[in-house]
């Protein structure tokens, strides 16, 4: 009787384990699902994709704040909804104001949002390692790290490209640490420059025979070019960018285009260099990232061309080691976007 009854007894545990099982499993396929179809459509939108290569630090804070948004959801999801309806807005901070154990490179970037404590920070081994709750009190959570390509071939892969390629657009940085007060967006015309201070040596004016609205055209794609007498801009459905042009010490870039830290990056992100040289017998500005430190640069000049038979004035851009043309740069899109494979023979091309 003993052994029949703790044989019962077995099998009735037997049951009930398995019924715990089934019930977690199916516990647990809901709350997949229910994360799943909690996403909003713009992070499962796989039409668009993300480059790899260089990314100004408000196309890396985009890529950054949607990946964690769609991998990990909670609060950088929140904070991502709410860029999504106004801008996207990242502050540079001391690591002496959050409790986390290891601060990288020695910059925190915070995710400003409803939900506070969204950081991440670059990591010696070059990844980014991000966080939740984070404060001066609390380490937060660390939720994961991955390097920026990894986080593109993710977004590329499962969706979100989209709307990082638009929160980049609208994207502010501030620089909030102590001693460096300043605040820098995709209109660099509103961030500050000392004269004297890392290599510069005050604005370069940019020649009037540059200056205007131009338009080029690639694959009937068409990017606007604005140039003011010392300032690059750049637009199109994809990016959105404003160059300060600036004199530069050279013996400054010299010492310091090599490995440059993140810091000194993140300062200098929408400076260029500019100088005056001859290409072929034509005047030029040539430009130049300001601790940039392989490549040619670009140069811009002004051609006097016959374009629909009629002589009109073309915006050149050139790059490379022989300074072949980029790109032209017409008056209006209309007439760039007619003229896109037109060559000129007094140009040099790839």
């Amino acid at each position: 009787m003993k052994k029949t009854g703790t044989m019962l007894m077995l099998g009735a545990c037997a049951l009930l384990l398995a019924a715990c099982g089934s019930n977690q499993a199916n516990s647990k396929s809901a709350t997949t699902s229910s994360n799943q179809t909690s996403q909003p459509s713009y992070l499962t939108d796989k039409h668009q994709k993300l480059t790899a290569g260089k990314k100004s630090p408000q196309a890396s804070g985009a890529i950054i704040t949607t990946y964690a948004a769609k991998k990990y959801g909670g609060d950088w999801l929140t904070n991502l909804k709410q860029a999504k309806q106004g801008q996207l807005t990242i502050n540079l901070q001391d690591p002496e104001n959050y409790a986390i154990q290891d601060p990288g490179q020695g910059v925190v970037y915070q995710v400003k949002g409803k939900q506070a404590g969204t950081i991440y920070v670059l990591g010696k081994d070059n990844n980014f390692y991000l966080y939740t709750n984070a404060s001066q009190t609390n380490g937060g959570k660390q939720l994961g790290h991955a390097s920026l390509e990894q986080m593109i071939t993710y977004l590329n892969q499962k969706g979100g490209a989209k709307v990082a390629k638009q929160l980049a657009t609208k994207a502010t940085i501030n620089d909030q640490r102590s001693g460096n007060p300043s605040v820098t967006t995709s209109s660099p015309a509103k961030s500050t420059a000392t004269t004297g201070k890392y290599g510069n040596l005050g604005i370069f004016k940019i020649p009037t025979s540059l200056q205007g609205t131009w338009y080029t055209s690639l694959d009937g794609k068409i990017t606007k070019y604005v140039i003011s007498d010392h300032q690059i801009s750049w637009s199109n459905d994809d990016e959105n960018e404003t160059m300060t042009v600036y004199k530069q010490d050279e013996s400054w870039f010299n010492s310091h285009s090599t490995n440059p830290d993140e810091a000194l990056i993140d300062t200098t992100k929408n400076w260029i260099s500019g100088k005056l040289v001859n290409i072929r017998g034509d005047q030029a500005v040539h430009t130049y990232g300001w601790v940039q430190g392989a490549g040619a640069g670009e140069n811009y000049s002004i051609k006097t061309e016959m374009v629909d038979g009629h002589q009109q004035k073309v915006l050149v851009i050139t790059g490379g080691a022989e300074a072949w043309v980029d790109s032209i740069g017409y008056q209006s899109p209309t007439t760039a976007q007619n003229n896109e494979d037109t060559q000129f023979d007094d140009l040099k091309y790839r």
